[in-house]
């Protein structure tokens, strides 16, 4: 069963950029959360806070993660 809600970390960087567009065409029917830095479309999130990143997994519940932040 592919994964309807999709979080990914670190988006903004050189990784997310080439993988966010690979997820969209793999995934059509996936709800992705992006988060990164210095981009109005993605959500922040800064990981080393416990509290917000606990906040964030509990509102998306995501069924795949992909972290990708440094």
């Amino acid at each position: 069963m592919p994964p309807r809600r999709i979080l990914v970390t670190g988006a903004s960087g050189f990784v997310g950029l080439h993988l966010l567009p690979r997820l969209t065409r793999a995934f059509p029917d996936a709800e992705l959360t992006v988060c990164g830095e210095n981009n109005p479309a993605m959500v922040a999130l800064e990981v080393t806070d416990a509290a917000a990143v606990d906040a964030l997994v509990g509102s998306v519940r995501p069924d795949a993660c992909l972290h990708l932040a440094a």
